[in-house]
């Protein structure tokens, strides 16, 4: 299935509303970046890509918090990681 519904088949009916909407937007905007299902680390350019490609979608207010493993990446802590987590 396209697009990662294999995870987001139902959530809509559900009662989520806007918020799915959006998470769905993301998980879209992440199929763009990483079209396989097996995905490849994650480095500080594929982080950096990805917050400008989320930027470029979504031009209103709001903040996005990099958690786990990607905050560390993106300090340079480590050099890699095995997804782009975030709040």
């Amino acid at each position: 299935m396209k697009n990662r519904d294999w995870f987001v088949s139902d959530k809509r009916e559900r009662g989520l509303g806007p918020l799915w909407d959006i998470f769905r937007s993301l998980l879209s905007l992440i199929s763009e970046l990483l079209p396989e299902r097996t995905w490849p680390p994650v480095d500080r350019p594929l982080i950096d890509r990805f917050l400008v490609r989320l930027g470029e979608r979504y031009r209103g207010e709001g903040r996005v918090y990099l958690a786990g493993g990607t905050s560390i990446v993106y300090k340079g802590i480590r050099s890699q990681t095995t997804g782009i987590d975030l709040t």
